[in-house]
């Protein structure tokens, strides 16, 4: 969802460090949860990031910066469902 809405709004992107560190920042306001999860002892390590709040709250959020609101609600949504079953 990242890549895709700093693609859509032509933002720059954070490299996967510094995204990290921002996102475990988040952590301490409990804006966002994350757990270190294996996919299998060959797949390594990660951490999985999950938003604390509920999606309406993050989208309106997200809908305060001028620019997403050149991005269409039903992409969005495409984009938010195609990555859900990708996970199961």
């Amino acid at each position: 969802m990242y890549q895709y809405l700093t693609d859509a709004i032509d933002a720059d992107q954070y490299h996967q460090e510094t995204y990290v560190n921002k996102m475990k920042e988040l952590t301490t306001y409990s804006l966002v949860d994350f757990e270190r999860r294996s996919h299998g002892p060959s797949s390594g390590m990660f951490l999985e990031f999950q938003f604390g709040e509920r999606p309406e709250t993050i989208l309106e959020t997200l809908r305060e910066d001028s620019r997403i609101e050149a991005v269409s609600e039903d992409e969005v949504n495409s984009v938010v469902k195609a990555q859900i079953r990708n996970q199961t």
